[in-house]
């Protein structure tokens, strides 16, 4: 292969590796550095024409590398200041409705927390076979185990996932007119439509990263998560003259807000299968900010 064919050949295989790295490591920065580092062993490894099949090569390279970045980056998660969430992306360009539903099932903020449970070989297998349909054998020899543990893997994972997510979220178009009262709410002040909005056993995670002001622990219930926006969130909002938008992060609806015309927090959110709000994930970690500016192109 010539040079300019190995560049188109991993120009299109792209990103689906971001895609893959975001999912295993939930941090938009670490996936570009696994990514380039893909980029810079292709160059050396497609050189040979001995790579038969290059997209399921860069995959389970991308695999590869984002698990031993996973392994290094343990010890950081353990001592991370408070609770610890996925970074978000956005995901806002025009895709088909069939991309957009795998893009929201497999990327949202609850998804990529309950891949947090899995361990690295299993959240790799999972991914790997349920999310970009490897092979099975091709996934095995990734990660140096017999085809039949591999299916084992996958299995287990599959399991414990259908464990931690025992219901179907409701469909994109109620997701926006969930998160778009959400908005609406707040926006007004109306504390009796807010709690209308959250399911009885509502979580309210906050990740600050130890940079800005946040709470420590999670807020549970829908009456303490109300009284919390009561209390604290709204106040401080209308203050300072906080501006909430819409946006698209991590292929379902969330929001920014914007303080002086700086963003000073992304919003996502999990929903119910009674389309209730069951889970408010705030970002203020300015690190986990800096690359709200652009459209991530995932798969």
């Amino acid at each position: 292969m010539t040079n300019r064919s190995n560049d188109q050949i991993f120009t299109r295989t792209r990103p689906m590796l971001m895609g893959l790295a975001y999912r295993i490591l939930g941090s938009h920065h670490d996936a570009e550095d696994v990514v380039q580092d893909v980029y810079e062993t292709w160059l050396t490894k497609a050189a040979d024409d001995t790579i038969q099949k290059p997209e399921n090569w860069l995959a389970l390279a991308c695999s590869r590398k984002a698990i031993d970045r996973l392994r290094a980056r343990k010890r950081q998660r353990e001592t991370y200041p408070g609770e610890w969430l996925p970074e978000p992306v956005r995901t806002d360009q025009e895709e088909s409705a069939e991309h957009q539903i795998l893009l929201s099932e497999s990327l949202t903020t609850a998804f990529l927390l309950v891949l947090e449970k899995l361990t690295p070989k299993e959240r790799a297998a999972y991914l790997l076979r349920d999310v970009f349909q490897t092979d099975y054998q091709d996934i095995a020899d990734l990660l140096a185990i017999e085809a039949t543990t591999c299916r084992q893997l996958v299995s287990r994972a599959r399991k414990r996932l259908t464990l931690e997510r025992d219901h179907k979220a409701p469909p994109p178009q109620q997701q926006k007119q969930l998160v778009s009262a959400f908005h609406q709410a707040i926006t007004d002040g109306n504390l009796d439509g807010l709690r209308s909005l959250l399911a009885a056993d509502v979580s309210l995670y906050a990740d600050a990263g130890g940079k800005a002001t946040s709470i420590s622990k999670p807020v549970f219930g829908a009456k303490a998560v109300g009284k919390f926006f009561d209390k604290v969130l709204l106040p401080i909002w209308q203050e300072s003259n906080g501006i909430l938008a819409d946006i698209e992060l991590n292929g379902q609806p969330g929001l920014t807000l914007h303080i002086d015309g700086k963003l000073d927090s992304a919003i996502t959110f999990a929903f119910d299968s009674n389309r209730q709000v069951e889970g408010i994930f705030i970002i203020r970690n300015p690190d986990k900010l800096a690359r709200l500016d652009r459209t991530v192109p995932l798969t």
